[in-house]
């Protein structure tokens, strides 16, 4: 290799010192999957948390005492109850699911149907959301709510 003249090696540090800030900022901005959650889901009770989502009084508690992690992640179907019942956009739902280590897969028929009701629906009740899955093919284990834990 060719040695490398002294503005080369200025501007390979300087380089350097960009990415490891930059590395800084791109992690510090990934949180933890329970701070995400609780500030969607706020002081909300876990009537209210129900009633948005659809999803049980043992998920909710988890999320609270923050029970949930990449080792133990939920449903993909859970998150985007979430996400549908306090009208959380794809943007916080990717934060979501990479702060567990999920990630969607448009070549799976499920994953293309919850990324299509995140951007191409408005739709925020869970059992209308689930009408719509049931008509794309996808069956209970697949739907929003209580029926995705």
């Amino acid at each position: 290799m060719k040695p490398l003249t002294f503005q080369e090696q200025a501007k390979i540090q300087r380089i350097v010192e960009q990415m490891d800030a930059s590395k800084a900022k791109a992690r510090e901005a990934v949180q933890p999957f329970s701070e995400l959650a609780n500030k969607i889901i706020g002081d909300d009770s876990y009537i209210k948390f129900r009633n948005k989502t659809g999803l049980s009084e043992n998920f909710y508690y988890r999320l609270k005492r923050n029970k949930i992690t990449g080792n133990n992640p939920p449903k993909l179907s859970s998150l985007v109850s979430i996400c549908k019942g306090y009208d959380a956009d794809i943007m916080v739902l990717q934060s979501m699911m990479q702060s567990l280590g999920l990630i969607m897969n448009v070549h799976k028929d499920r994953d293309y149907a919850y990324m299509y009701l995140m951007t191409n629906t408005d739709e925020k009740d869970i059992c209308k959301c689930n009408e719509i899955l049931k008509e794309f093919g996808l069956g209970k284990n697949d739907w929003l709510g209580a029926k995705a834990v």
